[in-house]
């Protein structure tokens, strides 16, 4: 009975909120600029790194071609690096996605083998192998949680031994059929693609493609689901997903929808969604630009919208611990023909 009072009180709420978002001016949109990049002293990166931010404010970027991650300090200093490729212990295949555990103090890395942690220091700790691929990795408290589509659910708790626990969040209910010559297990792979956040208190998963929030409690049980409105691209990719389905160009590649968000990230009392209408690596233009949204990570409502520099941002996060939202973004400096990374502030006021 509490469970479902939770989860109309959050709903209604989140609906409300929307609602006033989208028929008042109540959310003014303000500007980022960056006001900083790095690094300076020699090329890093081979492609748009992953990043995330600990509690002192040191920036981990883990490049997927380099099979590395670079630590830096907040100004931008190398602090140090650890990884490269091979299947040895403290090596690299391919990794993608980085989660910190705060509490802990350890460097969370997916690959293609499995969890590799590292101290914040890059000394290799351990590493746990996955059997079925993983396509984003949550450090929480006390639990990692993966993003492991297969069978009927979402979300894969394991503690931090590598052991599973449980698994929950159902996949989306999906026409197999109007897929042409795909298997499901990579339709499942793109039409579940997203982010895993956890506040402590609650854990979310964040669709790229159609931009909801499922929000469960720690046991796994189901909150509610916030369906973002005001998302340009949404209504063209359900249409695509649920009635007319995908099917292999004539090279046996794979045209998949635009993403609707392209990242998210979180300070624990909030989320933010980097949310954009073309694809992250489409064209950046008059009239074209990206937003980073924040909500409320109790009932979800969108609470402040930021508008992005013209930039071809990849990933961001956010640092912590401050009086004012301030952002890391990694991007391609087209003019340098570099990966970087930036700091992004509000625009000061003139």
């Amino acid at each position: 009975m509490r469970r479902n009072f939770i989860f109309m009180f959050l709903l209604i709420s989140s609906i409300i909120a929307n609602i006033m978002a989208l028929y008042s001016d109540e959310i003014k949109k303000e500007k980022l600029v960056l006001s900083k990049t790095f690094p300076e002293e020699r090329v890093y990166f081979k492609s748009g790194p992953n990043i995330a931010v600990d509690e002192a404010g040191n920036i981990y970027a883990v490049d997927n071609r380099e099979h590395m991650v670079f630590k830096f300090s907040p100004d931008g200093k190398l602090l140090g690096e650890f990884g490269g490729q091979g299947q040895g212990p403290g090596e690299l295949q391919f990794p993608y996605c980085l989660s910190i555990s705060k509490n802990l103090r350890l460097i969370l890395v997916q690959d293609n083998i499995g969890i590799s942690f590292f101290s914040e220091d890059g000394l290799f700790i351990k590493r746990f192998r996955v059997f079925s691929p993983v396509y984003y990795v949550c450090a929480g408290a006390n639990r990692i949680y993966l993003l492991q589509p297969r069978e009927d659910k979402l979300i894969h708790e394991y503690d931090y031994n590598g052991k599973w626990l449980k698994s929950f969040g159902r996949k989306y209910k999906i026409d197999y059929s109007i897929y042409i010559d795909i298997p499901p297990i990579q339709v499942d792979r793109f039409i579940n693609e997203g982010a895993i956040l956890s506040n402590g208190n609650f854990i979310y998963f964040i669709s790229y493609l159609l931009g909801d929030i499922f929000m469960f409690n720690l046991e796994g049980e189901d909150i509610g689901v916030n369906p973002l409105t005001g998302l340009e691209g949404k209504q063209k990719n359900e249409k695509i997903i649920y009635k007319e389905g995908l099917e292999r160009n004539s090279d046996g590649s794979i045209t998949t929808p635009i993403r609707v968000v392209q990242a998210a990230s979180s300070t624990g009392n909030d989320l933010f969604l980097f949310v954009s209408g073309y694809a992250i690596y489409g064209e950046v233009g008059p009239g074209r630009y990206s937003e980073i949204w924040k909500l409320s990570s109790g009932n979800l409502s969108v609470i402040a919208k930021y508008i992005l520099p013209q930039l071809k941002i990849y990933d961001f996060c956010v640092l912590p611990n401050q009086k004012e939202d301030i952002f890391y973004v990694s991007f391609l400096d087209e003019k340098k023909e570099e990966f970087l990374i930036g700091l992004l502030k509000k625009e000061a006021f003139k």
